[in-house]
């Protein structure tokens, strides 16, 4: 079966039943997971990667307007944490976006030309 607990959906009932949208934080990139050829392709050691030392999510593309494109987040940039909480995956990107709430502060690690460099990106919003 499929259950959602009512403290969760009893605020978005509320939004709903006032004729408001729902909306969710939103970043705005779409990534992909790093991988030994994505590596090379972007100057890293492909080694790392295979080692396991290496993870994170590759920014394939910057929505224009997005609080990605306000805070510098380029093509290419790898993802590797949230608020010092560190990202395996694209999938752990969108759950930490989807835990925070529309104007948040987020703090992003990201790996460009081979150097680790911080972001701070206050999130948008968009409908759920």
């Amino acid at each position: 079966g499929f259950a959602i607990a009512a403290d969760e959906a009893q605020p978005i009932l509320e939004t709903l039943s006032a004729g408001e949208p729902v909306l969710e934080a939103f970043l705005g990139i779409s990534s992909a997971p790093l991988t030994a050829d994505l590596a090379s392709q972007l100057g890293l050691e492909p080694q790392l990667v295979s080692a396991g030392d290496l993870e994170g999510a590759v920014v394939l593309d910057v929505s224009v307007g997005s609080a990605a494109e306000a805070a510098g987040l380029q093509v290419g940039d790898l993802v590797v944490a949230i608020d010092g909480e560190a990202v395996g995956s694209p999938e752990m990107v969108g759950d930490a976006i989807g835990s925070r709430e529309p104007g948040d502060t987020i703090q992003l690690t990201i790996v460009r030309d081979g150097a680790e460099d911080t972001l701070d990106a206050v999130l948008g919003s968009r409908r759920a």
